[in-house]
C-alpha cells in the first residue's frame, strides 16, 4: 500500500483480521465481541448519527467459500454440482429404463434359465455387473474428456480459482469411481429384480402380455422421471441464461468494458513522494499512447476496493440525509478520471489540473442521489461541504455533479458517492493506488502495450498488473 495510515483508519473496508478463536469459543461469541468493541470505539460518531448503528463484525472460516457470503466460483461450483446431479440421475433412468425393456425382450430366455436351475442371486449379479461395467466404461470416458477439456472448462467458468491439479486429480478420480459404482449399482438393480422375478408359468408360455404391462408401468414411471429432470434442467438453463443477459445489460454507470486497471508494484524502501512522481510521470507517458484515449489516477477502484467518509456538514443545516448502505463513500482521483471511466458529470464540471495545484481551493464531485438527499430543490453546484475531522476546516465547494454509478454490487441501491482532487484523508496520504486507463479498441492490446511502456518508465517499478476492469465485474455477474 505504500503506507500504514490504515492501522488508525476505521474507513478501510478492504481490511480482514485472521484470528484464532480461544478454546471453548464459538463464532458467535467473537462476532458478539468484535461487534461490541467496534461499536465502542465508534460511539462518538453515533451518537451524532454519523455512523451506522447497527453495523457488525463478521465472524467467519477463514475460507471465503465458506463464508457468511460465499463466493462467486463457490456459487458457480454448487451450481455446476446441482446440474451435474440432474444429468447424472437423468442418465441412469435412461440406462435403467434401456436395461429393464432388455430384461422384459428375454424374459422368457430368464425364466427358462431360473427353470433349470440357475440361482436369481446369480441373475441379479448378472445384470448389476453388466450395468457397472457400462458405467465404468462411461466414467472412463468422462475422465478422458476432463483430462482434455479442463483447461478451457476452468478458464471460462471459474478464471480466477488457483486450480492445484491442471487436469483430472486423484481427488476428482476417487470421486468419479465412487459416483460410477453408485450409478452402476442404481441402475442395474431395479431391471435385475424384475428379471429374477418373473413368473414362470407365464413366461414359459407364448403370451406373456400380463407381465409386459405390469413392467410397461414401470417403465412409464422412468420415462416421466426422466422428462421432469430434462424439463426442470431445461427451465434452469432458461433461466440463468435470461438471468445473464439482463445481468450483462445493468447500467453500471461507468463502461467496464474499455478501462484497463493498472497498479504498480514498488521495491519496499521507494518513498511515498517518489511512488506519487513515477506514478504522475507514467500517467503522462501513457496519455500519449496511441490506443490510449484518456487516462486518470485513482486511490479506489469499482468492485475491488471502497473507502468510507465520515458524515461531512452543510452550513445552516443541523444534519443530512444518510444512506441505508452506509458511506457516503469517497475516492480521491486526478483529472482526466470521469473521461476514462466513461461517467457523465450531469451538472457542473469535471477535475481539472489547476485543481490538484499548490493552494488550489477543495473542491469536489458528488453522485446525483448524494446531492439530491442534501439539495432536494436543486443548488447543489456551487455549495459549501465541511469534509473531515479538522479544527476548523474550511469550505470544499461542490463544483460537479456526476451520475449515479455502481460501487460494489451489479444491483444495489444508488451510494452516496463523493470524489476530490485535494482534500486531506488519513486513507489519501500516500500514491494512487491504481492508474485507470481508456482504450479506444480492444482491451487486451493495450494491456500489453501498457505493460512494457509503464515498465519502462523507471526501473524501480518491480511489476506492472494490468486488468480489464470487466475482470473486476464478471465476480458479480457469475454470483
Amino acid at each position: 500500500m505504500g503506507h500504514a495510515d490504515w492501522l488508525d483508519n476505521r474507513g478501510w473496508y478492504w481490511l480482514r483480521a485472521v484470528v484464532r478463536l480461544a478454546p471453548g469459543s464459538t463464532a458467535e461469541a467473537a462476532h458478539d465481541e468484535a461487534t461490541a468493541a467496534h461499536r465502542g470505539g465508534r460511539a462518538e460518531l453515533i451518537q451524532e448519527d454519523r455512523y451506522d448503528a447497527d453495523v457488525e463484525v463478521l465472524v467467519a472460516p477463514i475460507i471465503a467459500a465458506r463464508g457468511p457470503s460465499p463466493t462467486s466460483e463457490a456459487q458457480v461450483a454448487g451450481w455446476l454440482a446441482g446440474v451435474s446431479l440432474i444429468v447424472l440421475l437423468i442418465a441412469c433412468f435412461n440406462v435403467m429404463n434401456l436395461l429393464l425393456a432388455r430384461s422384459i425382450q428375454a424374459r422368457r430366455e430368464i425364466a427358462v434359465r431360473l427353470a433349470l436351475g440357475v440361482g436369481r442371486r446369480r441373475l441379479i449379479a448378472e445384470q448389476v455387473t453388466e450395468s457397472t461395467l457400462l458405467a465404468l466404461l462411461g466414467a472412463g470416458a468422462a475422465l478422458l474428456l476432463g483430462e482434455v477439456a479442463s483447461g478451457p472448462i476452468h478458464q471460462s467458468l471459474l478464471p480466477n480459482v488457483a486450480f492445484a491439479d491442471a487436469g483430472v486429480s486423484m481427488r476428482l478420480a476417487s470421486f468419479t469411481v465412487v459416483a460410477t459404482l453408485g450409478a452402476g449399482l442404481l441402475t442395474g438393480l431395479l431391471p435385475a429384480l424384475q428379471a429374477s422375478r418373473t413368473p414362470l408359468s407365464e413366461a414359459l408360455r407364448a403370451g406373456g402380455r400380463g407381465i409386459a404391462a405390469g413392467r410397461s408401468r414401470t417403465r412409464t414411471l422412468l420415462l416421466i422421471g426422466q422428462a421432469g429432470l430434462s424439463v426442470v434442467l431445461l427451465v434452469g438453463a432458461g433461466l440463468f441464461v435470461q438471468s445473464l443477459r439482463r445481468a450483462q445489460a445493468l447500467d453500471l454507470g461507468f463502461d467496464a468494458d474499455r478501462v484497463v486497471v493498472t497498479m504498480l508494484e514498488w521495491n519496499e524502501t521507494l518513498e511515498s513522494e517518489t511512488r506519487q512522481a513515477i506514478y504522475e510521470d507514467v500517467l503522462t507517458r501513457v496519455r500519449t499512447l496511441p490506443d490510449v484515449r484518456a487516462a486518470g489516477l485513482t486511490y479506489t477502484i469499482p468492485f475491488w476496493s471502497s473507502i468510507s467518509l465520515g458524515q461531512p456538514r452543510v452550513p445552516g443545516m443541523d444534519s443530512i440525509p444518510r444512506h441505508h448502505s452506509g458511506g457516503p463513500y469517497v475516492n480521491k482521483v486526478g483529472s482526466g478520471y470521469f473521461e476514462t471511466m466513461g461517467l457523465t458529470i450531469v451538472e457542473g464540471r469535471a477535475f481539472n489540473a489547476t485543481d490538484d495545484g499548490p493552494g488550489a481551493p477543495r473542491v469536489a464531485i458528488l453522485t446525483q442521489s448524494m446531492a439530491r438527499a442534501i439539495w432536494p430543490d436543486g443548488g447543489s453546484v456551487g455549495a459549501c461541504l465541511i469534509l473531515g475531522d479538522e479544527d476548523d476546516p474550511p469550505c470544499t465547494e461542490v463544483v460537479g455533479i456526476v451520475e449515479n454509478h455502481r460501487r460494489q454490487a451489479l444491483v444495489e441501491d444508488d451510494p452516496h458517492f463523493l470524489y476530490y482532487v485535494n482534500q486531506p484523508h488519513p486513507a489519501f496520504l500516500g500514491p494512487p493506488q491504481a492508474l485507470m486507463v481508456g482504450t479506444r479498441g480492444d482491451p487486451a492490446v493495450v494491456m500489453a502495450l501498457l505493460r512494457d511502456e509503464v515498465r519502462a518508465e523507471s526501473s524501480q517499478i518491480r511489476f506492472v498488473n494490468t486488468n480489464a476492469m470487466s475482470d473486476f465485474v464478471a465476480p458479480e455477474l457469475r454470483s
